[in-house]
Formats: C-alpha cells, structure tokens, sequence
C-alpha cells in the first residue's frame, strides 16, 4: 500500500500540475508508475494554466477552448492508454494466478507434511514404535490411522467409509490409477483430506516387497479436499511414506538420485509423484516439463528447455 501511495502522488501532481502556473519537475520517482513518467510529464509539460486570477478569467471563449484542447486528453490518446493497459495485463495477470496457486499448494504440502509428522510423533510417545503397530492382524493401515487422528484436528472422520476421499486419483495423463476405496480417511479442520493406504507387505520391522526399506505404510493427501480439484498426482494429489523414523515425503522412493531404481525422473517428471520435490525445492516447476515418455520427462518445455534433476531445481 505504502509503494501504492508514493507512486500515485507524483502521478497525480504531474497531472494536476499547478492551480497557479508553477511548472513541476518531472524528476521525482513514480514508484509503481514509473513507466508512465515520460509520458505524463511530456503531455503536460509546463504544468495547466493558472485559472484563479482576474485577468485569465476574462479570457476569450476561443482563448479558453484553445488553451483546453491543448492540454487534455484526445479520445484516441485514452484508447491507446487503456489498450496498453489491457495488453499488460493480459500478459501478467495468468502468470500471477499462476504463481500465486502454485505457492498456496507448496505451502499446504509443507503443513500437511509437518502436521502429520507432529501427530506421528506424539503417537508414538504414547503408543510406542510404530514398528510394533503393524503385525499381528490385517487391520495395522486401521490401526496406525486411529492413533495419529488422536492428535489431529479432524472435519470429519470417515473410517474405512467412502466420503472422505475421491475414490480415485490420476497422473498427469489423466488415467485412473491406485483405488482409495475402503482406505481410513478423514477430513482435516482447514478442509484438506488424506487416507492411509497401503500396497505393499508390511511385517513387523516395517519391511516392504519392493526395496524399500524401513517403510511401514503411506498416505495419500488431497490439498482440495474430496470434492474440488482435479485429484492428479503432484497438483493436488500427494503421497508420504510412513516409516520408522515418522513420516517421509515420496518422489523417488526412499532414494534421491536420477538414476537406478525410484529414481526421481521417474516417479516425480514421469508418473507424478513429486512431494519429495516439493518439500525440497519449494516449486512445482515439474508440471511446466515433458510427461509423454519417460526418456524425455522433466525437461522444460519453456525457457531454457533445461532438464531438470536433483542438482537443477527449476525451469526458470
């Protein structure tokens, strides 16, 4: 606001020149206006004539009409201003709508992630290692959920009800993938959801079938909620891991490298499970990348077509 005013009053004095004919020095800053500059203190060098004398009063009709026409403003001149106006924001407003929702999902990614951390955290003070939640029957997914919403602000507790969840989420080609049907699920304060959702075998050292190591189950967030967005994988659509030592962010598996098993080109650029990157970089430059092959995936369509990886963090 405060850069707001100081670039509006120049803007307005170099217009309103003078009710007494002292001339205005253009030097001044414009702030925010700045572009305009030039163009104002040009058109109305030498400031309007003064007015509030007897003698200027007495001036011809066809005085005062030349003096008015000089000064003000034609209707092409205002066309040209408000088209250029137009112009500038056409190209600047989506970019800013842009920005502005892709730094509101960064920061829910964050405060899910550490929310999460938090109330797996406190359950385990209570309840001991997450590690001995998770033998003994087929119900430790059920189990883990119920002990973290004992330190979580809930909307809405689903259970293993539909409801809480959209039933499906989709990569970035729009195809159907894991189902979360029958999942835990819940609904958070601030309207987010998630569920716990498990595919792989678990035993109780919170070893998995696929190489991971140390993972006792996952989570599946939605920033939107169940019943807004386009529940896609690495827009609104994220995945943790949950393992011995809390709760991880998922994108090239348990590993951080560009090549080899779980790699970051192909869980994040390729099939969209990017939290990992998001936690790390702060961006979701991603989704401005190549998706259609896996050998091309996470290369910038935009810009400096740079590749991104674990070293180039953004397409800009």
């Amino acid at each position: 606001m405060n850069k707001i005013k100081s670039g509006v009053k120049p803007f307005v004095d170099c217009i309103l020149a003078r009710g007494g004919g002292a001339k205005l020095s253009c030097g001044k800053a414009f702030g925010l206006f700045k572009p305009l500059k030039t163009f104002v203190c040009n058109f109305f060098k030498g400031g309007l004539s003064k007015v509030d004398s007897e003698q200027n009063r007495q001036l011809t009709h066809n005085s005062s009409l030349s003096t008015v026409h000089s000064h003000a403003f034609t209707l092409a001149e205002t066309l040209i201003v408000m088209g250029i106006i137009g112009v500038v924001a056409a190209l600047t407003i989506p970019n800013v709508n842009k920005n502005t929702g892709r730094a509101e999902a960064v920061a829910k990614v964050k405060k899910i992630y550490a929310e999460l951390n938090e109330a797996h955290n406190r359950a385990t003070a209570v309840y001991g290692p997450v590690e001995s939640w998770m033998g003994g029957d087929s119900n430790y997914n059920k189990r883990y959920f119920d002990r973290i919403t004992e330190f979580m602000k809930l909307q809405k507790d689903c259970g293993t009800s539909t409801g809480c969840m959209n039933n499906a989420y989709k990569n970035y080609k729009d195809s159907s993938t894991e189902n979360a049907d029958k999942s835990p699920a819940a609904i958070l304060a601030n309207g987010w959801s998630f569920h716990i959702y498990d595919k792989w075998t678990r035993n109780n050292n919170c070893n998995a079938d696929e190489g991971y190591q140390n993972v006792c189950g996952t989570v599946f967030v939605d920033i939107d909620g169940p019943n807004k967005g386009k529940n896609t994988l690495g827009i609104d659509y994220f995945y943790f891991l949950i393992t011995k030592d809390g709760i991880k962010p998922y994108g090239g598996g348990t590993l951080w490298t560009d090549s080899g098993s779980y790699n970051v080109k192909e869980r994040c650029f390729y099939q969209g499970f990017c939290t990992e990157w998001v936690i790390r970089n702060g961006n979701m430059d991603y989704i401005d990348t190549n998706h259609d092959a896996e050998d091309n995936a996470g290369i910038c369509k935009h810009g400096t077509k740079a590749q991104l990886s674990t070293t180039v963090s953004s397409c800009k």
